[in-house]
């Protein structure tokens, strides 16, 4: 945010995605103010929400026709750098195929530098080979090499790993995913219900710290990504593959069947509860996504931890 303060005006808060007014107070009369915003290097008028990084001039115009303008200009500078509001990124890779992938100051002159870390500690290093002017997107190129599964991606600048604090965590770590093709459905979050913040999710790979759950007690919160496919319903189902007993595989819905909405190929994203109402032991789990007009199955990656019902 950053502020200006005219003579008789409370406030002025301009942000990168959000157009600004003034709120003034004077002899005792209200005005709401709009904003207008004209770029001193180079010169532009800002029509959008979107704006660049750099000098403006302000005017302040009321509906009477008068005009203030301030003395000084108002500089828009970078900000932190930040991906998501929640730690998961709903934005996938297919097959290590480049991905835009939205944020915040994501700006080319800050020698960003991505790097991903899969379940084993093994680090990938990737390009960026495209950024949007407004700093509100880049383009990353994970490589063909990049393997099916889950990542942490975290953010480089000027060789330094960025990290944002907004007052209840601290972002630095993002989950990434990578899937075979376009309909393989993507697990972008699970976690038990007890857990606090639930919008603040740990992301962590913990691949040796099983997450467990009493059997028909409590539950967890799946949030997963899937590619529409050209069919008008599709089902979804939480698949439970035992590693206590080999062999053994169970299956229950996650909530949400039949939806009647889809244009094929465009992402979308879904959550609804787990509940372990399933024999104790161990488990692999994934989510399957069924078109039940051609009965043709798509299975997400398994969850890198295991699923413990005690």
């Amino acid at each position: 945010m950053f502020l200006c303060r005219p003579s008789h005006c409370r406030q002025i808060s301009l942000r990168g995605d959000l157009f600004a007014r003034a709120h003034c107070v004077h002899k005792n009369y209200h005005f709401w103010w709009q904003m207008v915003l004209s770029s001193l290097t180079p010169f532009q008028k800002a029509f959008s929400t979107s704006l660049v990084v750099s000098p403006y001039t302000v005017s302040f115009h009321k509906q009477n026709g008068r005009i203030a303008v301030a003395s000084k200009p108002l500089v828009l500078r970078k900000g932190p750098i930040r991906l998501s509001w929640s730690g998961y990124l709903s934005e996938r890779s297919i097959n290590g195929a480049p991905v835009r992938i939205a944020g915040f100051n994501l700006y080319e002159s800050s020698d960003l530098a991505i790097v991903l870390t899969d379940v084993d500690g093994k680090k990938c290093q990737t390009k960026i080979t495209g950024y949007d002017v407004f700093g509100q997107s880049l383009t990353l190129d994970p490589g063909r090499n990049v393997k099916p599964g889950y990542y942490t991606l975290q953010v480089f600048t000027n060789g330094k790993m960025a990290s944002y604090y907004d007052g209840a965590r601290t972002f630095q770590n993002y989950r990434f995913a990578v899937t075979k093709t376009p309909q393989q459905p993507f697990i972008m979050m699970f976690e038990k219900s007890n857990d606090k913040n639930r919008e603040y999710s740990d992301v962590s790979l913990y691949r040796d710290k099983p997450l467990d759950f009493q059997m028909d007690i409590g539950g967890g919160y799946l949030h997963w990504g899937f590619a529409n496919l050209e069919a008008s319903i599709i089902w979804f189902d939480v698949e439970l593959e035992s590693i206590t007993q080999p062999g053994y595989i169970a299956r229950g819905d996650i909530g949400i069947r039949n939806l009647v909405k889809y244009w094929e190929g465009v992402e979308e994203h879904l959550e609804d509860w787990f509940y372990p109402h399933y024999p104790p032991g161990k488990y692999r789990l994934r989510v399957v996504a069924t078109n039940p007009e051609t009965h043709t199955e798509y299975k997400s990656e398994p969850f890198e931890r295991v699923v413990e019902i005690k």
